[in-house]
């Protein structure tokens, strides 16, 4: 892979944007630790979206969640590479309702409900309603 800067510079601490470029062509959600200047680290997932170099210094931008989906949220498998892919697994101790099923909706394809079955099949029904809303028989 080769990356470019429009400046004519040296360019510094620039070791990572191959992984971010790798991630958004492979439409992949990294989880990594950063600190803000001044500010204890914390844990991050975040979904790149693309990649920019302005005034010689390089900017990644996309969607970061540092909050859990309920405070119940308990990791179960922690986010990384595994053999069916790179993801992680979470619990959730919550009576399944319209604000739960928007949030999951909002992760889109980068959030599968595994259990229970009833909350699956209802986010199933949910998007197969969506796909029917922008069928080209209309």
């Amino acid at each position: 892979m080769r990356i470019c800067s429009g400046a004519e510079q040296n360019l510094t601490d620039i070791d990572l944007l191959p992984e971010f470029y790798k991630a958004i062509a492979n439409k992949q959600v990294l989880q990594f630790d950063y600190q803000p200047f001044g500010q204890e680290p914390f844990t991050l997932v975040f979904h790149p979206q693309f990649i920019k170099e302005y005034n010689g210094r390089w900017f990644v931008f996309g969607e970061a969640n540092r909050e859990p989906l309920h405070h119940s949220q308990k990791e179960t498998l922690p986010f990384g590479e595994h053999e069916a892919g790179n993801y992680g697994e979470v619990r959730l101790t919550i009576e399944p309702n319209r604000e739960l099923r928007g949030r999951i909706l909002l992760y889109g394809e980068n959030l599968e409900v595994i259990s229970p079955m009833s909350l699956r099949e209802q986010i199933k029904e949910i998007l197969r309603r969506q796909m029917q809303q922008y069928s080209e028989n209309k």
